[in-house]
């Protein structure tokens, strides 16, 4: 009898402890099923990431180059500055001598 009563606890906890092993299961393959979900999302965030940083040494680049016209441009309108001052120079000597000329007529 007492034999009896020990097996039917130990079938009882032998049932309970595979219901646990099946719920541990189903919790693990739901788990599996997130971090497959997000090892993908990490993919896709990853290609995304890398298309904005080829992106954006694109525009490093174009911005580099723009700031190089800049430049270029700057200087040259430095030295037409400067040839605009010894033009207007010129012409106000020039004036100058015409003024004595006429003055001289």
């Amino acid at each position: 009898n007492e034999a009896k009563e020990s097996l039917k606890q130990d079938e009882s906890s032998l049932k309970t402890l595979r219901d646990k092993v099946d719920t541990q299961a189903h919790a693990n393959q739901r788990l599996q099923m997130e971090l497959d979900t997000a090892r993908s999302d990490l993919g896709g965030t990853n290609v995304e990431l890398n298309e904005a940083k080829e992106s954006l040494k694109q525009d490093e680049s174009s911005l580099k180059t723009l700031r190089d016209k800049v430049d270029t441009q700057a200087h040259a309108n430095q030295r037409l500055q400067m040839e605009l001052d010894t033009a207007r120079s010129d012409l106000g000597g020039t004036n100058v001598e015409l003024n004595e000329a006429k003055e001289s007529l």
